[in-house]
């Protein structure tokens, strides 16, 4: 494999990420098809549902034999099941490439390698492993989900420069953060499948807990709760977005249950949560609070990053923000007087 390679690898990469927050548990996938040194197709994977990037590719072009000989670039083995939609692996066996380069081989039981060998069997040339590491980290929901079985888990949450996340009244609706790195955490939710925050947020800062400052799909809500006793006009029970319910205890029996999903805590939280989850074909899930919630995933090693918020305001004392001490990577960013601590696990 060649630089080459790796430059039109990278392209699909680019075209891929585009599907951010639309794909929903499928993988973030872009193809190109490259004839004589000239990229004469490409395209990626719209939405959940859509197309896939191969066929996207191919079907742009009128004249299709221009496809035989050529070499095709897609970051992810083409699958050979029946979905959503058709299979891409004999649909691009059929177009008579010479070589088809691949990231990485689709985890999933049902493709795993079962596309590359259609393709091999059709006598086309298969080379697996350019941009993988950058393919991984693209897809770190899909490979998480995958592979761990369980979501893909994000902490994110905003705090003073002194370390804390509230007031010691814990007022409520006290805004640390800039109004910029909130319109970031909007783009945040647009790109999980999920959002999740415990009762005690709910009651306090009655969250919409949507994308409505920023373009793209709202995130399901989750909730958890000890006892159920939600506010019956809490924003969450809007029709905004899908709403599920985790309850440990006595369930508040007002709640509306034709609006949302309840579902039952039978022993750990966590455990009903990643079942609930793999059921479901949630990938990924941005946990914001409180901070019991977050402990709890931090103490447990539960977590991928952590999206930490610091505001340019002081308290003095309330109560303290969660500590990071466990990671592998450390970016700081910028905006306005707040800086954004990314931590990846």
């Amino acid at each position: 494999m060649s630089e080459l390679d790796e430059k039109y690898m990278l392209r699909c990469l680019e075209l891929a990420v585009k599907g951010l927050g639309y794909v929903k548990s499928n993988p973030l996938v872009g193809c190109l098809i490259v004839k004589n040194g000239e990229i004469i197709s490409e395209g990626y994977h719209h939405a959940f549902g859509m197309p896939h990037a191969e066929r996207v590719a191919i079907d742009k072009l009128d004249d299709k034999t221009q496809i035989y000989g050529s070499t095709i670039y897609v970051n992810l083995e083409p699958c050979s099941h029946y979905g959503k939609t058709p299979p891409c692996a004999p649909y691009v066996a059929k177009m008579s490439p010479h070589r088809v380069v691949i990231s990485d081989i689709d985890p999933n039981p049902l493709v795993n390698n079962q596309g590359i060998k259609i393709l091999q069997d059709a006598g086309i040339q298969v080379d697996i492993g350019i941009c993988s590491l950058e393919n991984r980290k693209l897809n770190k929901r899909f490979f998480t989900f995958i592979e761990k079985k369980r979501p893909y888990i994000i902490l994110k949450w905003a705090q003073t420069l002194d370390g804390f996340i509230a007031e010691k009244n814990q007022n409520c609706i006290k805004w640390i953060s800039n109004a910029a790195t909130r319109q970031i955490v909007h783009k945040w939710r647009a790109e999980e499948m999920a959002i999740l925050v415990g009762a005690g947020t709910v009651r306090c800062d009655d969250p919409q807990l949507t994308t409505r400052h920023w373009y793209g799909d709202n995130p399901i809500r989750m909730i958890v709760t000890n006892s159920g006793n939600l506010p019956l006009k809490a924003k969450i029970f809007d029709d905004q977005a899908k709403t599920i319910l985790f309850y440990k205890n006595i369930l508040n029996t007002t709640i509306n249950e034709d609006k949302i999903d309840i579902v039952k805590i039978e022993t750990d939280f966590i455990d009903t949560l990643y079942a609930y989850c793999i059921e479901n074909n949630i990938t990924s899930i941005l946990i914001e609070g409180g901070s019991q919630l977050l402990n709890t995933f931090i103490s447990r090693e539960q977590w991928d990053e952590a999206r930490v918020i610091v505001g340019n305001k002081v308290f003095g004392q309330g109560v303290r923000a969660p500590i990071i001490s466990q990671y592998t990577h450390i970016d700081i960013e910028n905006i306005d007087e707040d800086r954004i601590i990314h931590y990846t696990r």
